[in-house]
C-alpha cells in the first residue's frame, strides 16, 4: 500500500471514528432522557402506592389517574358522609383538595 493511500485511509477512518463518537454521544443523551422519564414514572407510581396505603380499604372506592402532575382520585361509587370525610382528611394531609364538579367531582393531590 502506498503511503498516500494509507494516509487517505487513516483520514477516512478518523472521520468515521469521529462520526461514530458523535452518534454515541447523541445516543447517550437520548438514553439519559429516557431513563429520566422512566425514573419519574417510577417515582409517580411509588407516590400513588403510598397514597393508596394511606387510604387503606378506602382506596377500593376510588379510581386513580395522574393528570398535570397530580393524582386524581375519582369516586367509583357513592362514598357516604363518613368515608368522604376520611378521604378528604387524607387528601388534605397530602396537600390535596376536593374538586366539586358534579359527575366529575374528584380529589386532586399534588405529586
Amino acid at each position: 500500500m502506498k503511503e498516500e493511500d494509507f494516509e487517505a485511509f487513516l483520514k477516512d477512518f478518523c472521520d468515521f471514528l469521529n462520526g461514530l463518537e458523535e452518534s454515541v454521544a447523541r445516543m447517550k443523551q437520548q438514553i439519559a432522557k429516557l431513563v429520566g422519564v422512566a425514573e419519574q414514572q417510577k417515582t409517580v407510581q411509588e407516590k400513588i402506592e403510598k397514597l393508596k396505603q394511606s387510604l387503606g380499604d378506602l382506596a377500593e372506592y376510588l379510581s386513580f389517574t395522574v393528570r398535570d402532575g397530580k393524582a386524581v382520585l375519582m369516586p367509583r361509587q357513592f362514598l357516604g358522609a363518613e368515608n368522604f370525610a376520611k378521604i378528604a382528611r387524607i387528601a388534605r394531609e397530602h396537600g390535596g383538595e376536593y374538586i366539586s364538579a358534579g359527575k366529575e367531582s374528584r380529589f386532586e393531590i399534588p405529586l
